[in-house]
């Protein structure tokens, strides 16, 4: 570290300024890059990272369900109501780390890899019904939030700038028809 600018207050200087409140103050400022070699897949978790309460339901609950997804569309529909529905999330990111990374979102079962391309994207991972099924019983739904940076046996050299970023958007989109079966009677 090398500071080549001085600054010298003589006793003059310092006399000249005795009817004035006298501070010094010194901000130094050091920029320091981050880069690192990754000789195997790079694992980040963000719950952990943003300090995220592990412990809360990701859709609000209270409390767990004591109705399967099934019984609760038959329920609230009737018996005679069969409900075909498709469910995706949509990320809206903007990756400036300079690398292509992995995204998992995953808890017990459940597990979403999704790869984030460098730059800005927009993507629509599917759901099967299943996942949505599975997703409903568990309570709380905190999944772990992991970032994976690729890695070689040669390893990697990443560095990141002060303008490196990961903003990611995500939101759920649920599409649902109900079809009915009616039995139309009359008197002729």
């Amino acid at each position: 570290l090398n500071l080549s600018n001085t600054i010298t207050l003589t006793k003059e200087d310092v006399e000249s300024l005795q009817d004035e409140p006298l501070a010094i103050s010194l901000d130094l400022v050091l920029e320091l890059p981050l880069a690192f070699v990754a000789y195997e897949n790079a694992s980040f978790n963000i719950v952990e990272i943003l300090e995220m309460d592990s412990e809360t339901d990701l859709f609000g609950r209270e409390e767990p369900s004591e109705e399967t997804l099934d019984e609760l569309l038959a329920n609230t529909l009737g018996e005679n109501a069969n409900v075909d529905f498709t469910a995706s999330l949509k990320l809206n990111y903007n990756n400036d780390l300079g690398v292509a990374c992995t995204l998992y979102l995953a808890k017990d079962s459940f597990v979403k890899e999704i790869a984030l391309k460098e730059g800005s994207n927009i993507l629509d991972v599917s759901l099967t019904r299943e996942e949505i099924a599975d997703v409903w019983e568990m309570y709380p739904f905190n999944p772990t939030i992991l970032l994976k940076i690729p890695g070689s046996k040669e390893g990697i050299h990443y560095a990141l700038t002060k303008d490196s970023a990961l903003d990611v958007t995500l939101g759920a989109q649920l599409e649902t028809k109900i079809f009915y079966e009616l039995s139309l009677e009359g008197e002729e």
